[in-house]
């Protein structure tokens, strides 16, 4: 019921009928005017008791449906009000059904009749339960809700909606409850031999309202429960047998269902009946007994055996037994327990009390089987034979049954085809209860045909049949195939229902017959026949005729009589893709290939029909790599191997095959693959011969394919020419020069550029001479370093004859004073010792300077030869003897001045005193380094030390011999070690001191 909380205006009251009916419970409509009122605000809002809000303004139209679902503006003129009734409304919806309703989802569709509903409608769904409403939207006439409440009443309206987005025609309903979910824990808390007591649980939020079906199915029959709560007592059940108890939850209006949860259980048996005694023996007795269980198939009996000595326990899977061993005369019970299919639930005990006793028939023999009756026939000798009646038992694997005959034979009919039956006969006395030993004989019934004879395969030489065979003794069948052809008959044999037959003719009719044989495997039932053909043999010989880079042509061969009407299917497989080619002829070309991919070419033979396929024929194969475009080899500094590049070419690779030769040398070598076509490919070749020119060719790979090789003549880089081992040859040509005689260096490294001679003083390796290469003469004289270059010669320079000696070697003067490039050829120091090495350069830098740069230049050094001592100046001789000269004289005079002095003084004195001597002791192994000594600086060591206790004219005499040691030192190297010696003795106590002046003036002539 509707209530406005204020008087309608006028203008609320205009609003069109269709609004009002769609305003909630409670309405509050307000209308602010301005002064001609030609513009109106109406607004019309819920009620508190609902969330739905209507919005109505005729100037900015706005309409709002509540739960935020849909919202639309309506524009509402004057003019528009006063006109509503020319609006025309949609029709309402018609045969609105639920085509699909499940737990938490419905699926609605509908039908309008209107001419505008196929291309303007929308539809507006309204969806209520008892808790919420909500609003869905579809454009076309149906709709899925989703996320509902399982098990819950719920109201759908339907509103056909123009175009326009606000006109809705009047609702259709549908009201139906949501499946409910599935119960769970569903548990057995009672099994009896005829009730089962079950308890579940349900989560639902409307489980409250719930009945709940309980289906109870066997074998025989389906019946269905109800229950208003979460348990029931099933009874009425059959003893023994197998039930599936399904419970499902309904809903509230008693007919929704949720899905069914099961449980499987077996019931108790019934007690075993009418146990009855077949035969007493002295030793034995044998048991029947009858279960009237529908379930009794699947029972097996236990047999208890009980007498005043011993209880034991026996098993039987029928329901007969042979019990042996036993006392004669003796009295047992006998108790039989019916156990279920589980091998676990048993029945009470049916139990006979009876006494062993004593004569069986004989001859039993069958004298007919067919399929479903038996004739048996058997002999007697017994003298009181004429009154016995006979009990025939017939037992198979799902039953057994009693007849009676009054004569030797019987005929035993409705049995099961196929099935294996044991047919025991008891001879019946006249009392018509004491039976003798049973006689039996176990045969097979004939089986039915077999249904629904397929092929389910067919292939050249082979076809796959299966079939159905519906005896309940089946599944103890073999099967017989007879395979005819035009040419032969064969039979097989198989165990299941279903064959594969081999070694057939291609392309050829057969016709194919299966008979069901019983277990005994050789009771046959009827045939059954299906015709068809194999399918054609494959090609053979397929060949690659041609492998390209993007391109293969394959050909085969077809030795089928009907290949004639042969078409070809060609599957083309890579890594990449699949694709299908067909050809009317034994050969295709196959292009559009990826250059060093790997292929699988199947080829598939196609029968006349286009659809019967012979077995594929596959190759593999890669196709030919792509050469690469261009490729350089440089040089590397300093090293013999090469540098190569190239761009990766398109398609696939595996590698590069690299190889280098000249005319006496060949090499192989593997470079790795590229990835990226186009990207630069780098490769570094081994170690080569430095100086050398090689032919490298590059081809791609592909696993096993090879492209053509791209070919480039490279050289390789020179380096440091090998080093000789021969050291130059140095003599003395004056005192300040001496010559160099050296071989040339070998150019295997490269061509000889230059040579360098070094000079050093020092006994060091020449080999690390490098760092030397910058010191001249001028540094050599600062003495900043022992070693430096004095000459440069260009391997020019050294063919001149002016550098050659007679044997071909190179000579060149050190000391001449020239210059070469950047470097002073100055004279040496005589009575120095000096040492030689030669440098070769394949490659020689320049600084600006002319100085040569040894790091950026590629040069070895040969061997220091061995020291030259040069020879004193004949200046330097020439004067020290004239010197000499002077200085005996000098002293002669100075000698015989003194002698007349002391002469004068000696008639003074009687007496004259003298100072000692002071001698300086030196040990003889230690003397020559001492001698080595005092003989720097010109000697005048020894004139110093001399000097200091020794009369003045000892040391005149000391440079005297020195001197003379000097000039014949270089020509007499036994006398100069002898003067040294003799230079250094004492000296008589007569001899005078003289000025160290002297010494040092004497020995610098």
């Amino acid at each position: 019921m509707r209530r406005l909380l204020l008087p309608l205006p006028l203008p609320c009251l205009l609003l069109p009928p269709l609004l009002l009916l769609l305003l909630p419970a409670e309405v509050r409509c307000t209308i602010a005017c301005t002064e001609d009122c030609s513009s109106k605000n109406v607004t019309v809002e819920t009620g508190t008791s609902s969330n739905d809000e209507l919005s109505v303004n005729s100037t900015s139209g706005n309409k709002t449906y509540g739960g935020g679902i849909s919202s639309r503006e309506v524009s509402l003129s004057d003019s528009a009000i006063g006109n509503q009734n020319n609006v025309t409304h949609p029709r309402p919806v018609l045969d609105l059904k639920a085509e699909y309703v499940g737990v938490t989802s419905v699926n609605l569709t509908w039908a309008v009749n209107d001419s505008a509903s196929n291309s303007s409608y929308t539809y507006r769904i309204e969806v209520v339960n008892g808790t919420s409403l909500r609003n869905l939207m579809s454009n076309v006439t149906k709709v899925e809700i989703t996320e509902l409440i399982p098990g819950t009443l719920y109201n759908f309206t339907v509103f056909a909606v123009t175009a326009d987005g606000e006109t809705e025609g009047e609702g259709v309903s549908i009201r139906l409850y949501t499946k409910p979910s599935p119960i769970h824990d569903l548990k057995v808390e009672y099994v009896g031999v005829t009730s089962v007591n079950l308890t579940w649980a349900v989560n639902d939020s409307a489980s409250n309202s719930y009945t709940y079906r309980i289906e109870v199915v066997n074998d025989t029959s389906i019946r269905n429960l109800t229950s208003d709560v979460t348990k029931v007592e099933i009874t009425e059940l059959i003893p023994g047998a197998m039930d599936n108890f399904t419970v499902f939850a309904v809903a509230a209006d008693g007919e929704t269902e949720g899905e069914g949860v099961s449980i499987r259980l077996y019931t108790k048996p019934s007690p075993i009946h009418d146990l009855k005694v077949e035969y007493v023996g002295v030793t034995s007795v044998n048991l029947t007994w009858a279960v009237n269980d529908s379930a009794s198939n699947s029972y097996t009996y236990r047999i208890e055996v009980v007498n005043d000595t011993s209880i034991r326990n026996l098993t039987s899977d029928v329901t007969k037994v042979e019990i042996t061993e036993l006392i004669p005369g003796a009295m047992y019970s006998f108790t039989v327990f019916a156990v279920a299919a589980d091998g676990e639930t048993e029945g009470e005990g049916v139990s006979i009390r009876l006494y062993t006793k004593p004569s069986p028939i004989h001859d039993l023999k069958v004298e007919y089987v067919g399929v479903t009756s038996v004739n048996l026939t058997w002999a007697v000798n017994d003298s009181a034979s004429n009154s016995y009646t006979y009990r025939i038992e017939v037992v198979s694997s799902t039953s057994i049954r009693n007849l009676t005959s009054d004569v030797t034979k019987v005929e035993i009919t409705e049995l099961i085809p196929g099935a294996m039956y044991s047919f025991t006969v008891f001879a019946v006395a006249a009392d018509g209860e004491t039976e003798g030993e049973g006689v039996s004989i176990r045969l097979y019934t004939k089986p039915r045909p077999v249904l629904n004879l397929k092929a389910e395969y067919v292939g050249m030489t082979s076809v796959n049949l299966t079939w159905v065979v519906n005896n309940t003794a089946s599944n103890s069948y073999t099967y017989r195939i007879e395979v005819v052809s035009s040419t032969s008959i064969r039979n097989l044999t198989s165990d299941v229902a279903k064959v594969e037959i081999t070694e057939l003719i291609p392309g050829a009719m057969h016709n194919f017959t299966v008979f069901a044989v019983a277990a005994d495997g050789e009771t046959e039932g009827e045939g059954v026949s299906i015709r068809l053909y194999t399918k054609p043999s494959p090609i053979h010989d397929l060949k690659v005729e041609y492998v390209g880079v993007t391109s293969v042509n394959l050909t085969w061969v077809v030795n089928n009589t009907a290949s004639n009407s042969y078409t070809y299917r060609i599957e083309v497989v890579s890594s990449t893709s699949i694709r299908n080619l067909t050809s009317d002829v034994t050969k295709v070309e196959i292009t559009e290939l990826i250059p060093g991919a790997m292929y699988s070419f199947t080829v598939f033979a196609v029968a006349a029909d286009g659809e019967t396929e012979g077995e594929g024929v596959s190759i593999r194969l890669y196709t030919i790599p792509a050469s690469v475009n261009l490729f350089q080899c440089e040089p590397v500094a300093k090293q013999s191997s090469l540098m190569l590049k190239w761009e990766c070419p398109s398609g696939n690779n595996s590698g590069f095959k690299i190889k280098i030769f000249n005319n006496t040398w060949e090499k192989e070598e593997r470079a790795p693959s590229c990835m990226r076509e186009g990207s630069e490919k780098t490769f570094r070749t081994a170690s080569l011969d430095y100086f050398s020119t090689y032919n490298v060719t590059i081809a791609t790979l592909s696993n096993s394919s090879e492209s053509p090789p791209v070919q480039k003549m490279c050289n390789t880089s020179i380096t440091d020419p090998p080093a000789p081992s021969k050291a130059p040859s140095v003599k003395a040509v004056s005192h300040s020069s001496l010559s160099v005689e050296f071989s040339d260096f070998e150019s295997v490294n490269g061509p000889l550029k230059a040579y360098a001679v070094m000079i050093t003083t020092e006994e060091q390796s020449c080999e690390s001479l490098k760092s030397e290469l910058n010191n001249t003469y001028k540094d050599f004289k600062k003495k900043m370093t022992v070693a430096y270059v004095t000459y440069v010669i260009d391997t020019e320079q050294t063919k001149s004859p002016s550098f050659h000696s007679q044997n071909g070697t190179n000579i060149v003067n050190v000391g001449k004073g020239n210059t070469m490039y950047g470097y002073e050829n100055g004279p040496l120091i005589p009575l120095h010792s000096y040492r030689a090495s030669v440098a070769g350069f394949t490659n020689i830098t320049f600084t600006m300077a002319n100085i040569i740069v040894g790091e950026d230049s590629y040069v070895s050094f040969s061997p220091c030869s061995k020291a030259v001592l040069l020879p004193q100046d004949p200046g330097v001789i020439a004067g020290a003897v004239i010197g000499c000269l002077l200085a005996i004289l000098a002293v002669v005079a100075i000698g015989g001045f003194i002698f007349w002095r002391r002469r004068r003084k000696d008639k003074r004195n009687t007496e004259v005193s003298f100072s000692p001597i002071k001698s300086k002791m030196i040990k003889v192994e230690n003397f020559e380094s001492y001698f080595k000594k005092q003989q720097a600086d010109s000697n005048c060591g020894f004139a110093e030390e001399y000097e200091a206790g020794a009369p003045p004219c000892l040391p005149l005499r000391f440079c005297f011999l020195q001197s003379f040691r000097d000039v014949l030192a270089p020509f007499l190297p036994v006398t100069s070690a002898k003067l040294t010696l003799s230079s250094s003795l004492p000296w008589g106590q007569n001899e005078c001191a003289v000025d160290v002046s002297v010494c040092k003036t004497v020995s610098g002539f």
